[in-house]
């Protein structure tokens, strides 16, 4: 809970976690989370500061944990955001929903897509 509420807008938050399936989790611990859990309250929390007037999400392979209908989930929530979003992921069906896709190899832009 106390994630969700350090967000900006707490009941916003709360609305994403209920979206994200993940409500009822609210009051337990992170540490007991499972590594899907721990990624849709990360979401929920971001949701919730974008709500509070953030404008940015930066999102380090944020399906990397997910189930197959939560990394839909996710690409689904991602697309709808009125902010600009930086993704970082190796999920090549969540990047085909990106505007604009910037691939590297060796630490070097390989190939860029709009």
């Amino acid at each position: 809970q106390e994630l969700l509420e350090s967000s900006g807008n707490p009941e916003a938050a709360l609305r994403a976690a209920e979206r994200l399936g993940i409500l009822e989790l609210a009051t337990r611990p992170l540490t007991v989370l499972s590594g899907g859990q721990l990624q849709r309250a990360f979401l929920a929390r971001a949701l919730g500061a974008i709500a509070g007037g953030a404008g940015v999400l930066l999102a380090d392979e944020p399906t990397a944990a997910l189930d197959f209908k939560g990394q839909e989930l996710f690409a689904e929530i991602l697309a709808e955001l009125p902010v600009t979003v930086l993704v970082v992921t190796h999920d090549a069906s969540l990047a085909g929903r990106c505007h604009r896709v910037m691939q590297m190899a060796k630490g070097r832009v390989r190939e860029a897509a709009t």
